[in-house]
């Protein structure tokens, strides 16, 4: 004899039974006890999805709680090399520019395109979080420049575009206000600049705007040990970090103290207007 279904009847099985009145109650308890389940469980596991999509996503780092909630002081984006592979240093740099208050992201140079458009939506959409910097490694250097270049179709500026050994970019568009180029002279990029690196970037013709700064890997640029940096590893180096993070720090406020000054030649203005009324 097989199991019966508790609502066909009292009988559970075989020798086992169970009073009509019973069965209700059962009932009544199971469900209960799967409310009970999904109310605690759940909540739970959405905390720990939560928590996880928080550890994954990129932004402004979130605040000690010794310290008030500030608002993102510019963006960045860090643009890692062939297939992800050799750049995951740029995680670590972009993680530096979140603890300074950038809403701060590393992700594959190949989403260049997508990005730029994000960028172009969130601008119309009166979204703008100034300065906009744009960082890359290798291929994903290359992919910088061309994504400058796109966003220059629908006026965007770049405050500052920063290469570490580009290997063969675009010449850099009239978009950007300031370029860094960070490379390693070698013999095949001398041979043959169309595939590797090791060669200074260029403005595109007519561009007469752009600050290009291209600087070869030294002790004078980045202290002791510059030596051990090479391409494969630039991304990495904890010099050309701190050189990154001072030199994006030294924008922020450049371009803060230009708003503050623009912001009292306007009040200035307005109330010498308002005493010429009177």
């Amino acid at each position: 004899m097989g199991w019966a279904e508790i609502g066909d009847g009292c009988s559970l099985g075989p020798g086992v039974t169970i009073c009509q009145d019973v069965v209700p109650f059962v009932k009544i308890s199971a469900n209960a006890w799967m409310a009970e389940m999904v109310r605690t469980e759940g909540k739970f596991l959405f905390g720990v999805l939560i928590a996880v999509l928080g550890a994954l996503s990129g932004g402004c780092a979130t605040p000690r709680a010794d310290r008030p909630v500030e608002p993102c002081i510019g963006e960045a984006f860090c643009l890692r090399g062939l297939l992800d592979v050799f750049s995951l240093g740029l995680n670590e740099l972009a993680e530096r520019l979140r603890q300074e208050g950038f809403d701060a992201n590393s992700m594959s140079g190949g989403s260049w395109r997508t990005l730029s458009r994000e960028l172009q939506q969130s601008r119309l959409r009166g979204e703008s979080r100034r300065p906009l910097v744009l960082i890359g490694h290798s291929y994903g250097a290359d992919n910088a420049v061309r994504m400058a270049r796109e966003l220059g179709k629908w006026d965007i500026e770049v405050d500052f575009l920063v290469l570490l050994d580009a290997t063969s970019p675009p010449t850099v568009p009239a978009n950007v206000a300031r370029c860094l180029h960070l490379y390693r002279p070698t013999v095949l990029g001398d041979l043959l600049p169309f595939a590797f690196a090791g060669n200074p970037v260029e403005p595109e013709e007519g561009n007469n705007r752009t600050e290009i700064i291209n600087r070869i890997i030294s002790e004078s640029a980045l202290g002791p040990g510059a030596a051990r940096v090479d391409h494969f590893n630039i991304d990495a180096s904890a010099s050309v970090h701190d050189l990154v993070v001072d030199e994006v720090l030294q924008l922020y406020r450049a371009r803060a103290s230009e708003r503050q000054e623009l912001n009292a030649r306007w009040k200035g203005s307005s109330n010498r207007a308002s005493r010429s009324e009177e």
